[in-house]
């Protein structure tokens, strides 16, 4: 399995050694989310404020929100923008906001997405026209674990 630390030749250990896969899970994550859709639980090309309810943002802390609408800054009093499963996927829906890290102050191993989206909704805005850009961005993950979580 080679080491775990190679200066020290410590050899990993299946059972105790602990690998940062960070971004690796977003394969997963597509995975899960198609698999959802397979199911015809969700559809990849539809808006996910259709599978929002009051209750979700309850559990992201935000009991006076009642739908998923980002904007985009220069046009905040504009209808929200679309967002779909598959924008999501493909880091093209422009959701930008700030890192776990940067609200926490360290950069979590693990973190429960409800709260940490609840942090982080407020403070999103759009980069730009959903559909139009990418941007490689961690929220659009986050958003689509919390529906893996909750189907």
């Amino acid at each position: 399995y080679g080491y775990s630390d190679v200066r020290g030749t410590v050899p990993n250990d299946p059972n105790t050694t602990r690998f940062p896969i960070a971004s690796n899970t977003k394969l997963m994550t597509c995975i899960m989310i198609l698999m959802l859709q397979e199911r015809g639980i969700l559809n990849v090309t539809d808006n996910v404020s259709k599978y929002l309810k009051a209750s979700d943002f309850v559990n992201w802390g935000l009991a006076s929100s009642t739908k998923f609408c980002l904007s985009l800054p220069s046009d905040p009093l504009k209808a929200c923008q679309a967002i779909t499963f598959e924008m999501l996927m493909g880091m093209t829906a422009g959701i930008t906001g700030p890192a776990p890290q940067v609200l926490l102050g360290f950069a979590p191993m693990y973190v429960n997405i409800a709260y940490m989206f609840g942090l982080q909704f407020p403070l999103m805005t759009l980069a730009f026209k959903p559909g139009t850009q990418y941007l490689y961005s961690n929220q659009n993950y986050m958003l689509l674990g919390y529906f893996i979580e909750k189907y």
